[in-house]
């Protein structure tokens, strides 16, 4: 993408930052972790499983993230979504 760009690497990550609000890499998370709690919804997948289908090194690191970004575990997202506080 820097190449693309025609930007050095700090010029795009900087830029990238002033537009979105994030890093590059803050934004592949949220990017991730939304694909993960559509899979657990939709496709009624396992938190582990799903996990490693987008990338995650270990479960317990991406409940974590996932739990950090959503405000509640992976294996919670049914109940929120049935609760209706589902975002």
């Amino acid at each position: 993408m820097v190449k693309e760009a025609g930007m050095g690497v700090r010029s795009f990550y900087n830029h990238f930052k002033t537009i979105t609000s994030s890093t590059p890499l803050q934004c592949i998370k949220k990017i991730r972790l939304d694909k993960v709690r559509q899979l657990l919804v939709n496709q009624r997948l396992q938190a582990n499983g799903v996990a490693y289908m987008v990338g995650a090194e270990t479960s317990p690191q991406f409940s974590r993230e996932y739990k950090r970004h959503f405000g509640y575990p992976p294996k919670d997202t049914r109940l929120h979504l049935t609760a209706g506080v589902l975002t």
